[in-house]
This record gives structure tokens, sequence and C-alpha cells, in this order.
């Protein structure tokens, strides 16, 4: 009966989209700017090396495949909101950079997110959101094996 109750749970979770219904990305193109927003600043931080991110890195760490990462970078390249150039030194490198109509996008979509998740975190209270993250974290773990 518990693992009834944690399976149905699931399922509502992953039906809860976190994109406002005004969002004018998809989740996987959010998530695509996200992770190109986060390498840029690394790079950033760290190197004088201002190519932008490696486009073969991209959908790694989100568990994209590269050819869907490639679909969504062409619909956010149509859209203006990324550029591609090539690597000097390396020609077959293509390095992937947010436009700045693509950083206002991001960054609005970003506040609107922060800001569903601020309003749940309201009604529900820091404690026991605090409380469902270490036990969805846990869970994660636990179906991960």
């Amino acid at each position: 009966m518990k693992t009834e109750i944690m399976l149905n749970t699931i399922c509502r979770l992953k039906k809860i989209s976190i994109m406002p219904k005004d969002s004018v990305l998809t989740y996987n193109e959010y998530l695509i700017m996200a992770q190109i927003s986060d390498e840029s600043n690394r790079i950033e931080s760290f190197s004088d090396n201002s190519d932008g991110v490696n486009g073969s890195k991209i959908g790694a760490s989100l568990n994209i495949s590269p050819s869907a990462v490639s679909n969504i970078l062409n619909q956010l390249d149509v859209k203006g909101y990324i550029a591609r150039t090539r690597g000097i030194a390396n020609h077959r490198l293509v390095y992937i950079t947010m436009t700045d109509k693509g950083r206002k996008v991001y960054e609005s979509e970003r506040k609107k997110i922060m800001g569903r998740i601020e309003r749940a975190v309201g009604q529900i209270g820091e404690k026991d959101c605090a409380a469902f993250a270490e036990l969805a974290e846990k869970l994660a773990k636990g179906m991960a094996e």
C-alpha cells in the first residue's frame, strides 16, 4: 500500500510543470539556457576564454541526448536566443553563447519560475519545504540504485 501511495505521488509530481503558462520557452529550452548561463559564468570566472560553452558538452549533465540538444539549440538559434561560433584552433568545435535577447528572455523566465517556487514555499512553509527536499533527495538516491 505504501508503495502504491509513493507511485501515485511521484506520478502527480511529474505532471507539475515549473514553467509558467505564459512561458516563451519549453522546459528543455529553459534547461539548456540555464546550462549555457551556468557554464558561461564558470568560464568567465576561471578563464580568459570567452568563446562560449562547448556545444557537445551541454546535454551531458542534463541527461539529454546529443540529437535532442542539437534540435533544442536549433530552435533557440531560430528564435535568436543563442549564437554559435566555430573554434579558432579546432574548427570542429562549436561554441554556444546567449545573445542579449536570449539573456533577457532567460532572466525573465527564471524570475517567473522562482516566483512560482517562492509562492509554493510561502503556502507550504520553509520547514516543510526543507523536509520535502530532503525526502525527495533520499527517494531519488534510493531509486537510482
